[in-house]
């Protein structure tokens, strides 16, 4: 804590094409918004680092980006697989390991949610389109990142339902992989209307994966700053 306020330790990624370290400004705006500390975590850092800071922390948040390299779930790429890094997979794998280790809560947003599955033993679809063609289309660019653009059912008694107050919604859609088998301990609490996954918890242990980006959408949709409300209440906890 800093000034009685949690501070929330946010993976910044490695982009090849700029050669930075980088997360969508709005990530960091929001969880200030709602009276947390944003901290950036560079996937530069050495696990004994990570290691090191984790007692400073008192929340991590996982944002969205590239596709996660599906070697670490026991499958070949497909065709359709866009940009891996597997640096950025590894130093996130063993980030969320060990603020689960530490009992951190934890909010995983899109990639970060299919990096979550994948770190605790889950799989993924690693192409929505050609894997599961009777789905619709989720990768809604280029369409405003604040509209939305489909509906979800969520689990009724799930941690997601009980932080939104609600069983129904409409979220933004951009992303072309999704959870296939949930991870060991992780149950679904979202769905879209075509059956893909669209939300998985830990609700025992205060760890939630989004697929839609709610940091996108806070500002039109202030119903969609709940989520990092929650992540602020629980690592003030």
């Amino acid at each position: 804590m800093l000034n009685d306020k949690p501070v929330i330790g946010i993976s910044a990624l490695l982009y090849e094409a700029s050669r930075d370290y980088r997360i969508t400004h709005s990530y960091a705006e929001v969880v200030t918004a709602v009276g947390g500390i944003p901290v950036l975590l560079p996937a530069a850092l050495p696990p004994e680092d990570v290691e090191a800071l984790l007692p400073g922390l008192d929340g991590l948040l996982i944002p969205g980006g590239a596709d996660v390299d599906p070697l670490l779930y026991g499958e070949e790429p497909r065709r359709e697989l866009g940009l891996t890094r597997r640096s950025n997979d590894d130093f996130e794998i063993h980030l969320l390991r060990a603020a689960r280790a530490a009992h951190l809560p934890i909010l995983c947003v899109c990639r970060g949610e299919q990096v979550l599955n994948v770190a605790f033993g889950g799989t993924l679809y690693q192409d929505l389109p050609s894997q599961v063609p009777e789905s619709f289309r989720h990768q809604q660019t280029p369409t405003d990142r604040n509209d939305a653009t489909h509906s979800l059912d969520l689990k009724p008694g799930s941690l997601l339902a009980e932080i939104y107050g609600c069983e129904q919604m409409a979220v933004n859609s951009f992303h072309h992989q999704a959870v296939r088998d949930p991870a060991p301990g992780f149950t679904v609490s979202a769905r879209a209307k075509d059956g893909v996954v669209e939300a998985i918890e830990n609700q025992a242990e205060g760890i939630l994966g989004v697929q839609w980006h709610p940091e996108a959408m806070y500002l039109a949709h202030p119903e969609h700053s709940l989520l990092f409300r929650w992540l602020v209440s629980a690592a003030s906890r």
